[in-house]
């Protein structure tokens, strides 16, 4: 809470600090009271969490998507006009005898 206000209103600021504090913090408590005594109230904001959590996901997961064609999109114009031939391997395979380290026996 920031308690440096305005400089001609800073002692009536100041004194409504403890006043607010405490109504807020008392309103919060019969809140909790409230929430505990009722089942149907508890049931509401579970099922308001789910949905929300839901909606999230639906979100990122839509986010997701569309930086993945975004950055597919930008791959193919940098790529467009170029041919991809694949390309012969030109290497032999060599004896499984000459591709093991020698070991000197001492």
């Amino acid at each position: 809470m920031l308690q440096a206000g305005y400089p001609p209103f800073g002692l009536a600021n100041v004194s409504y600090v403890g006043i607010s504090s405490f109504l807020i913090l008392s309103g919060l408590y019969n809140s909790a009271i409230s929430v505990a005594n009722d089942v149907r109230v508890r049931q509401s904001i579970k099922n308001s969490a789910i949905n929300e959590s839901k909606l999230l996901g639906s979100i990122g997961t839509a986010e997701m998507q569309q930086e993945i064609s975004k950055g597919h999109s930008s791959f193919f114009l940098s790529t467009q006009g170029a041919v991809f031939l694949p390309t012969p391997l030109n290497g032999s395979i060599l004896p499984l005898h000459n591709c093991t380290p020698e070991s000197s026996d001492p």
